[in-house]
């Protein structure tokens, strides 16, 4: 029982709300076994310092019993739908207005678009109000994270030069998280199946028979370019667009290699590190130096900041440092000077427009 003696009831009702949804109603069976478990580790000799992780994940095995571990079919991701690898009595997300069920494990693994929260959708702004954990990237940017009104909220991904966590332990964190019975929100820059390993993450989480959800995001691949005023696709000038990783320059070697040179808008990410490596894989293979290209730093936010230039000059540009860059390159990026002088021309009709009318 809770008591303010008698000096505010409704706040001793909402504390014992808050406990019974933290604690749920088998909290006997708790009990129990944790009294089993404290005369086992007596009897071992096992260290207090060492009671408390061992009475979580006992109590996490509490719940009914995991699927057996799936191997991965090639092409074939039917196996990995979260409905049919649910243990029995597992709620899972149904679809109803969006809304979470119960206090069961779920996860939302949720977009965070390319960094300006007024970006964000509709669906991921109230994951972030309902959450009671957050895990973020570090280049999520404070004000989406700050949505989270509710929530712990832990960084998990790195910045350039820290230590990483290898993406196995952290799979077993975002489990581990989730069997405790909170609302998690995994919460990835741009989009969760763009470069941000967002499929990993699932497939752990079907293999415990955690249901879990993905909420799309608007990836910085299509965003940048579309803040910066440069249309991917055009007709007549391009008609595909090729999304790579800059981090492997032997992979991108081998995919512009296979490519017509100017046939395709090139949209590289995480690649601004890499620039002298990029620059001189395209020219390789065939590309002319004189190449639009474009970067984009901190793509949609108010730092952001944008370079232009001929590819061959791609190394020399500068941008902030420590900053999420987008590259572009294309003959679609000339069209950028040519929307801004318009846009320009635009405004400064209307504004004389406005003094005519004063």
């Amino acid at each position: 029982s809770i008591s303010t003696d008698g000096e505010a009831p409704a706040l001793a009702r909402v504390l014992r709300e808050a406990l019974e949804r933290l604690v749920g109603r088998n909290v006997e069976d708790w009990a129990a076994l944790a009294a089993k478990l404290r005369v086992e580790w007596r009897r071992d000799g096992v260290p207090l310092e060492q009671r408390r992780d061992a009475l979580l994940d006992a109590l996490a095995g509490l719940r009914p019993p995991s699927p057996p571990a799936i191997s991965v079919p090639s092409r074939d991701l039917r196996a990995y739908q979260r409905v049919p690898s649910l243990p029995a009595g597992t709620e899972v997300f149904k679809g109803d207005g969006g809304h979470w069920r119960g206090r069961k494990p779920f996860v939302s693994l949720v977009g965070a678009g390319p960094g300006d929260p007024e970006l964000l959708t509709r669906f991921a702004a109230r994951r972030l109000a309902e959450a009671d954990l957050v895990l973020y990237d570090a280049l999520v940017s404070p004000a989406t994270v700050s949505l989270a009104t509710r929530a712990q909220k832990v960084m998990v991904g790195r910045r350039r030069g820290s230590e990483p966590i290898g993406q196995e332990a952290f799979n077993h964190t975002l489990v581990r998280a989730a069997r405790r019975g909170r609302r998690v929100v995994r919460l990835k820059g741009g989009d969760p199946f763009l470069f941000g390993r967002g499929g990993e993450e699932a497939l752990a989480l079907a293999r415990a028979g955690i249901p879990f959800e993905i909420v799309p995001g608007v990836s910085s691949a299509l965003a940048a370019p579309a803040a910066a005023s440069i249309p991917l696709t055009h007709r007549g000038v391009s008609s595909a667009v090729l999304v790579a990783s800059g981090h492997d320059i032997g992979r991108f070697q081998s995919l512009v290699s296979g490519l017509v040179p100017g046939t395709a808008t090139l949209v590289v990410l995480m690649g601004t590190m890499q620039r002298a490596e990029l620059e001189e894989a395209l020219v390789d293979a065939g590309w002319a130096p004189t190449t639009p290209a474009a970067i984009i730093w901190n793509a949609s936010c108010r730092d952001e900041a944008i370079w232009t230039g001929p590819l061959d000059r791609l190394t020399t540009s500068v941008g902030p440092p420590d900053a999420a860059g987008t590259i572009v390159i294309g003959e679609v990026v000339s069209f950028r000077d040519v929307l801004l002088l318009a846009d320009q021309e635009v405004a400064g009709r209307c504004m004389a427009s406005e003094v005519r009318h004063a």
